[in-house]
């Protein structure tokens, strides 16, 4: 499935393209400046990965970036969530859940795997509650999960 852009209320999903993570970049990364375990930078941002600009996500409040997801397909033809990020000024309002459901759209069916910080409790408690299932830990440490995407799910709430 090609994303699209769709506005649910104010705020609007669209595409992430290379192009304007460039024209962002600042704004996109001040937004996890609250996570001392988050050290994702403009390479990390802009780096090439199969898939990553055709599936990757911006969510806007009025042309303003208040979210993103950055993912990428792989080798099974799942999508790995590389990283979401929520403005602080707008957390809990849905946009998370929002980016997430949007992916899992563009996955199904298939699967969605990702991996959260050992010290982001409140993160692995968002993706419990959009159905992942913690799959073990990574060689690097992190918290593995995964979900399978038959359908397209509706989901509600949010969290970082």
């Amino acid at each position: 499935m090609d994303l699209v852009t769709e506005a649910i209320g104010n705020v609007v999903i669209e595409p992430l393209t290379r192009h304007r993570a460039d024209e962002l970049a600042e704004p996109l990364l001040a937004m996890s400046a609250d996570s001392t375990w988050d050290d994702w930078d403009r390479a990390n941002l802009l780096s090439e990965r199969p898939g990553k600009w055709d599936l990757s996500l911006l969510a806007t409040i009025a042309d303003r970036p208040v979210g993103w997801a950055i993912a990428s397909r792989t080798e099974g033809g799942g999508l790995h969530l590389h990283h979401i990020v929520v403005d602080p000024a707008h957390r809990a309002e849905g946009i998370g859940s929002r980016l997430v459901s949007a992916l899992a759209s563009s996955a199904a069916p298939g699967r969605i795997t990702l991996k959260v910080h050992p010290d982001n409790a409140a993160a692995a408690r968002f993706y419990e509650r959009l159905g992942f299932v913690e799959q073990g830990m990574s060689s690097s440490g992190y918290r593995c999960f995964a979900r399978n995407c038959g359908h397209r799910p509706k989901v509600e709430g949010d969290a970082r």
